[in-house]
């Protein structure tokens, strides 16, 4: 790959393509196998080389910002994804494209990096799109439950996060509740704890109340 990247265009045929893919597998290894084989220096003239701060392609980006976040540099990794995710939509080609295609652990990623970064608003907006992609990701919504506690009124009665996860989930699903419930004693959040209780199944709470005095 940094055979290809440094040759002169003449010497390459089907210059762009392969030059671009080159750079961007060059990327993909060097942040997988974590940074073991480039120095910093490197990953930059690497993403140089391809375009940035110019290109639109999301890859480079996407590797970026993973390079710079295992290496200490959070903040400018959060600018570099959100770039990635801005020009995921816009990139419009036959090529393969690893960010379209792994949206899902993208959110995921930048939901806990909002939180590193103590950016709530972020937190919840990236929570929100990980979990509409597959609403069962317990961890992203136990770090969305901690912040949603923390807004007024909420800790005490939790309605307006009882409305907001009405939204997200089927909360006459008793597979949802019980997933609801389970995450909100992960963030300690009493009161929605309740509030799911509230809305199962009798049955269904003698089953809970059961195996919580159980493990008493």
């Amino acid at each position: 790959y940094w055979k290809v990247l440094n040759a002169n265009k003449n010497e390459v045929e089907i210059w762009d393509s392969r030059y671009l893919s080159a750079g961007i597998q060059l990327l993909e290894t060097i942040v997988r196998l974590e940074g073991e084989t480039a120095s910093n220096d490197e990953v930059l003239e690497i993403v140089k080389k391809l375009g940035y701060p110019k290109t639109e392609h999301p890859d480079i980006y996407y590797y970026l910002a993973v390079w710079l976040n295992d290496h200490g540099e959070k903040e400018r990794a959060f600018e570099e994804m959100e770039r990635a995710l801005v020009y995921v939509d816009r990139y419009k080609t036959n090529d393969i494209v690893y960010t379209s295609g792994n949206l899902k652990n993208i959110y995921v990623w930048m939901t806990k990096l909002s939180c590193e970064l103590n950016r709530p608003q972020e937190t919840v907006k990236y929570a929100v799109l990980a979990l509409r992609m597959d609403r069962y990701l317990d961890g992203v919504l136990a770090v969305m439950l901690e912040l949603l506690k923390k807004e007024p009124g909420e800790k005490e009665h939790a309605d307006g996060t009882w409305g907001f996860l009405g939204k997200l989930y089927d909360v006459r699903s008793q597979r949802d509740l019980v997933f609801l419930y389970r995450c909100a004693r992960t963030a300690k959040f009493a009161a929605l704890e309740e509030r799911t209780l509230c809305a199962m199944p009798e049955n269904i709470r003698q089953e809970i109340k059961k195996l919580e005095d159980g493990k008493g």
